[in-house]
């Protein structure tokens, strides 16, 4: 894959996964209430009281940031940063020539961003906010493996397409851009020639001489 389409492709990625931040169901917002009419049996022994699930009410991940626990609003918006931060990176990359559209940082970010993800969520399923006789938890929605699988993606295209860069260099791309040019260059040359030609400046043996050399 060019290095340019790459760029643009880790964009794509990028932008779509701070996009799901903010849309609520990644995260489900569980509520709890202890029954205290209900009982189960354990064996031998009936349990009087019963914690039973209420209600579901699907929330997005800056609802779990936001309203829970100081350290999840760090958590939260620490892996916010760094997605945002390795997006710029890559529009960086984009606008850059060279060596500069290989950035290493970007696949560093994708990847930290990545665990930033992994790490918030496995302490939202460990936070109980309880209450008097309730109780609330987070699980996770179908829409968080889709977004953990953005991620996944972003962190794997930045990672590969990084090494691959390193591996063949970016000169060959940038021989190509400049063997493109050369080509532009050529045919503007032989337009001029051609005019030259028709006009009667020219012969048709000086014209086809001119036009080998340039091509």
């Amino acid at each position: 894959m060019k290095v340019k389409k790459r760029n643009i492709l880790e964009i794509v990625l990028q932008s779509a996964a701070i996009l799901m931040l903010f849309i609520p169901g990644v995260f489900l917002e569980e509520y709890w209430w202890w029954d205290k009419d209900a009982s189960t049996i354990g064996g031998k022994v009936i349990y009087h009281g019963v914690m039973q699930l209420r209600q579901k009410n699907p929330i997005s991940f800056f609802g779990v940031a936001t309203g829970t626990s100081t350290i999840m609003m760090i958590l939260g918006f620490a892996a916010f940063a760094v997605t945002a931060a390795a997006l710029i990176l890559m529009i960086r990359q984009l606008v850059s020539k060279g060596e500069a559209s290989n950035r290493r940082s970007v696949p560093i970010l994708s990847v930290f961003s990545l665990v930033m993800l992994i790490v918030f969520s496995a302490a939202a399923t460990f936070i109980n906010q309880d209450f008097t006789g309730a109780e609330y938890r987070y699980g996770m929605n179908w829409m968080f493996y889709l977004l953990a699988a953005v991620y996944l993606a972003a962190a794997l295209v930045s990672v590969i397409g990084y090494r691959q860069a390193k591996r063949l260099g970016i000169q060959a791309e940038t021989a190509d851009m400049e063997q493109a040019a050369q080509r532009s260059g050529s045919a503007d040359e032989l337009l001029k020639y051609k005019r030259l030609l028709d006009e009667g400046t020219i012969s048709e043996e000086e014209f086809t001489e001119i036009k080998k050399r340039l091509l």
